[in-house]
């Protein structure tokens, strides 16, 4: 076991106008242990193994405190045993901090803490049961996670994929985190968790194959987010989706896809619910493709919009809207559809298509410029339409042979 322990000290000898750290530390084999500690004009570069060289249970530790800033943690070989995983801690106060760590095969773990100024982080894992957790606290934020690769267990050996944390509080957010399948192989059991508390927010989440989940929250300022989840797996289970916005120029987007097997194959289901309260320009879009699904939408005050699309097989529904300039729309195609559109005050209107099977509606808006229009097709369709005051306007059409 080798241990490397550099401070900003021993790199500042002869330095007495400025400071001027640098650090570069190589480490092969196991059970390593760098520590870097940084005061000053900070960079460092550590790596841990190489393409040719076996090596887990490696730790990185790198403090940066104040000025310019850098780190690059570069580990190789981590290992699929529960206590022979590589580590990555990088701490950086104040400054123009800048991280990226790089982490090849599985069971790793990355760690980063940016607490204030020009932040910017990347981590990039290849691998399963990968762990990436970045905090950052104030300033320009951005924030990248790419995990890519399964644990490939199966029966009693399965176990949670990689998992996805990014807290950002205040300034300029914005955060991508990408979990995807490699070369074919499935990478299930994913989980992606946001948090944005103020400011530029922006988020996107990518998720490939099944029994993801994700959640994003947004607490208030400039929202926009996007979760994108795959089901190429038709035996296997369901994505989970979340979006909390609470107030400022909200937009979210779920959109859960399902390629092989589409609405005819397999078990697996989508759940999607989106929530934007307080006020603003509010808009929402659930976009669903196939097995079990469900949606829901909640948005109270300003412009809101909302949009869902499911397209097959079981389904469900339900849009709330309290006030302003709500509309609505809802489309499913086929199998044993149901929807509930709810909108309260200001300028209403809703669409709701259905098209297949046993079919079911509830639109009830109470209040202002009303409009409400219910197209169901072929099999047993209801329908209930209740517009209780002001600019009221309903049409239903039923069909069947």
């Amino acid at each position: 076991m080798k241990k490397v322990v550099l401070s900003a000290a021993a790199l500042m000898i002869g330095a007495f106008t400025f400071a001027q750290n640098d650090s570069n530390v190589g480490q092969v084999g196991n059970d390593n242990v760098a520590t870097v500690d940084q005061t000053g004009s900070n960079e460092s570069n550590v790596t841990q193994g190489d393409n040719n060289t076996v090596g887990f249970s490696n730790i990185a530790d790198v403090t940066q405190n104040g000025a310019s800033n850098k780190s690059t943690v570069n580990q190789f070989d981590g290992d699929s045993g529960e206590n022979r995983n590589n580590e990555a801690v990088v701490t950086q106060l104040q400054n123009n901090n800048t991280s990226t760590i790089t982490q090849h095969n599985d069971d790793q773990i990355a760690d980063v803490y940016q607490d204030g100024n020009t932040n910017t982080s990347t981590i990039d894992q290849s691998g399963g049961e990968n762990k990436a957790d970045i905090d950052q606290l104030g300033d320009s934020n951005t924030a990248t996670i790419t995990q890519e690769g399964s644990d490939q267990a199966v029966g009693a050996d399965v176990e949670p994929n990689n998992l996805s944390i990014v807290e950002q509080n205040g300034d300029g957010n914005t955060t991508t985190t990408s979990q995807l399948t490699v070369n074919g192989v499935q990478a299930d059991r994913n989980t992606s968790d946001v948090l944005q508390n103020g400011n530029g927010n922006t988020a996107t989440v990518v998720q490939s194959s099944s029994l993801n989940n994700s959640d994003i929250d947004q607490l208030a300022n400039n929202n926009t987010a996007n979760i994108y989840q795959n089901n190429d797996n038709p035996e296997n289970g369901r994505n989970q989706a979340q979006i909390l916005q609470t107030s400022d120029l909200n937009t979210a987007t779920i959109d859960q896809d399902r390629d092989n097997g589409g609405s005819t194959g397999g078990t697996g289901s989508s759940i999607a619910y989106i929530e934007q309260t307080g006020s603003t320009y509010n808009s929402a879009l659930i976009e669903q493709r196939g097995k079990s699904l469900n949606s829901n939408i909640y948005q109270e005050g300003h412009n809101n919009f909302a949009y869902d699309e499911q397209q097959g097989k079981r389904m469900n529904s339900d849009v709330d809207q309290i006030g302003d300039n709500n509309y609505s729309k809802v489309y499913q195609i086929v199998q044993d559809s149901e929807s509930t559109v709810y909108q309260e005050g200001s300028d209403n209107e809703n669409n709701v298509r259905q098209t297949g099977h046993n079919h079911y509606s509830l639109v009830q808006q109470l209040g202002d410029n009303n409009i409400s229009s219910v197209n169901q097709k072929n099999q047993n369709q209801h329908s209930t339409v209740m517009q209780n005051g002001n600019g009221n306007m309903a049409t239903v059409t039923q069909q069947n042979n």
